[in-house]
């Protein structure tokens, strides 16, 4: 038996299916069929899909900048941590569980929406921004980055080249797309010695 409470399971059940298949080919009720819970529960939860989907990217920005922190954690230089981060892309891809960004999909996919969902978007990327930068200042700190870098915009090149061969990825099903992230990352000046 489930012990997860219904806001939970509705939860669980919206992350899998809107990352899997798209928010908007997602309905309520397939939701509600497969978390096992009420309609009652859901609009007590989330009044509206729209807080559903706020919620979705809520959990995925927890996710993203756990799997971060962790990476940050293990690896002081950004080579490694680039490396690390790549393995776990292509370990999703080789098992047919990765569907490209989740904050990046959802963006395209609800963009007749997007005012509902903007100010959301825009505060996980400064969020996840603000969290690569400081890395990169740390890695200043400890020698493995030019003391000159611009932490700033070294970030916004990796999530860039992360975005952009993700994209290339998805359109061309090629594992090399996911490992010329580490590649693309590794040839920006910041990163020669």
């Amino acid at each position: 038996m489930d012990k997860k409470n219904p806001q939970e399971r509705i939860l669980e059940t919206a992350n899998k299916l809107f990352y899997s298949q798209g928010y908007n080919t997602t309905g309520i009720n397939q939701v509600l069929s497969e978390s096992g819970a009420h309609k009652l529960s859901l609009y007590k939860y989330f009044p509206s899909k729209t807080d559903l989907g706020k919620a979705y990217l809520r959990e995925q920005k927890e996710a993203i900048l756990n799997l971060l922190r962790s990476l940050f954690q293990q690896k002081e230089d950004p080579r490694d941590m680039i490396h690390s981060w790549v393995k776990i892309l292509i370990r999703q891809a080789r098992r047919n569980d990765f569907h490209g960004c989740p904050l990046a999909n959802f963006s395209t996919q609800t963009l007749d929406s997007k005012e509902e969902f903007h100010k959301e978007l825009n505060i996980v990327l400064k969020e996840w921004l603000q969290l690569i930068a400081k890395y990169f200042e740390s890695c200043k700190e400890k020698g493995s980055l030019d003391k000159m870098t611009d932490e700033a915009k070294l970030s916004r090149k990796l999530i860039s080249i992360y975005e952009g061969n993700i994209q290339l990825y998805l359109i061309s099903g090629k594992i090399e797309d996911l490992q010329n992230i580490e590649s693309d990352f590794l040839e920006l000046k910041e990163l020669r010695n």
